[in-house]
């Protein structure tokens, strides 16, 4: 049931992991949701996504819902009474650069890997990455990370996780080369002495 979602977070502005966000407010809108709906994205999207929005006709003064967006920055740290939410950049964007600063264009690159603290259990979510080096930091005893393996060296990733002691990983956003090869994934992560490995698929539910 989406409408039970009450904090959404973007880590960046690519269309696979934005491009949803406005048809599930629609959604949501249409359902009757009367409850709040708080979404935390980068700071360099949010007026981009508020001006789109009005460009769907989906008003914030019109929605059933209260509908907030909070601007993501180096940094942030979200808190309530049952999570903490740190966000660090990363350098999946950074291959912009060069183009960013030829036409002077106002993007500033923001993309980030969040660190969830739940109950005294550390989740690292990777987002989308550059490579493994983005998560170097931030995974030591992880609890449970879930990580993208589209962009980052397998094996590389692989040595990571057992060298930062990682408990538990679910790899997500696995690259078409690797498609249908779950086993092989598998069993390349016991070569690293790493068991605790699930594939992700669409309505996994992870027990934290």
């Amino acid at each position: 049931d989406f409408n039970q979602i009450n904090f959404i977070f973007i880590t960046h502005s690519h269309i696979d992991h934005l491009g949803g966000l406005f048809l599930l407010i629609q959604m949501m809108h249409l359902t009757r949701r009367q409850t709040t709906l708080n979404i935390y994205l980068p700071d360099e999207a949010q007026k981009g996504v508020e001006d789109f929005l009005r460009t769907l006709y989906l008003f914030k003064e019109k929605l059933s819902l209260e509908l907030n967006l909070h601007p993501i920055k180096p940094n942030f740290v979200f808190k309530n009474e049952e999570i903490d939410v740190n966000a660090y950049l990363n350098r999946h964007l950074s291959g912009n650069e060069e183009l960013i600063r030829e036409y002077n264009l106002p993007n500033q690159m923001q993309s980030f890997s969040l660190v969830i603290n739940l109950e005294e259990r550390k989740i690292v979510y990777s987002g989308d990455i550059e490579s493994s080096n983005d998560l170097a930091n931030i995974i030591f005893d992880a609890d449970l990370l879930i990580t993208e393996c589209m962009h980052p060296r397998l094996e590389k990733l692989l040595s990571l996780i057992t060298e930062s002691k990682v408990k538990s990983a679910v790899f997500t956003h696995i690259p078409p080369e690797l498609e249908g090869k779950e086993q092989a994934i598998l069993e390349k992560a016991r070569e690293f002495d790493f068991d605790n490995l699930l594939i992700a698929h669409d309505g996994l539910v992870i027990d934290v």
